[in-house]
């Protein structure tokens, strides 16, 4: 959304959102109780930190 300039503000709100939940999630696991969905939360956290760090350095916040 953000690359072709739709709505910039919902995608970084919806970015940061994301950020915000799974940054979340992955604080709430131990190593006594990992799973493989919370190795694919930290994967998914890096993208969303990527996507939201992509529209903060284009200037588009």
């Amino acid at each position: 959304m953000a690359e072709i300039g739709i709505s910039v503000q919902m995608a970084r709100e919806m970015a940061q959102k994301a950020v915000d939940q799974l940054e979340h999630d992955c604080a709430q696991v131990t190593l006594g109780s990992l799973e493989a969905k919370d190795l694919k939360d930290v994967n998914s956290l890096a993208s969303a930190w990527d996507t939201l760090g992509w529209i903060h350095s284009n200037g588009m916040t």
